[in-house]
């Protein structure tokens, strides 16, 4: 999904910024420790991630309300990731009407049409890297199974 590719190259740019969507929220559960199944429905994207963890609080969204009661009222730079709810204009609308004290200046980064050459060859090293830590995987198995093998003769 481009838009969160996007947003990894603009946070990695400005670390003053805190992500706010359901795939951040996720990934702070992680570090927590919670475990969570992989996700098994076709539902499941980086705009509407399942929350599968078999935790009431979790499962039924509370966190993210929670979420979005507390961040209007601290001040600091975020970044609203919701893919679908920023294109609607009834939902975008509510979220800004959200952030509407002084301290908060909304702006818009709209992504849409051929990337730029840097994102390009980011998204291509990007690729190669994941490509390579297959392949070395694979040839570590590999190498694994012909030891056991080996060490069963």
């Amino acid at each position: 999904e481009g838009t969160f590719d996007w947003l990894d190259t603009f946070l990695a740019k400005h670390p003053e910024y805190v992500e706010l969507s359901d795939r951040k929220i996720l990934e702070w559960a992680a570090l927590s420790g919670l475990w969570k199944p992989k996700a098994m429905g076709l539902k499941s994207s980086n705009d509407r991630p399942e929350f599968n963890f078999g935790l009431p609080g979790m499962d039924d969204l509370s966190v993210r309300r929670v979420l979005a009661s507390v961040a209007p009222i601290v001040p600091r730079n975020y970044v609203v990731m919701e893919v679908r709810a920023n294109l609607v204009e009834a939902e975008r609308k509510a979220l800004l009407r959200r952030f509407a004290s002084p301290h908060f200046k909304r702006t818009a980064h709209v992504v849409m049409g051929e990337p730029g050459e840097e994102f390009k060859t980011m998204q291509l090293e990007k690729l190669l890297r994941e490509k390579q830590e297959k392949s070395d995987n694979a040839w570590r198995a590999k190498k694994a199974d012909e030891k056991r093998k080996k060490d069963i003769e």
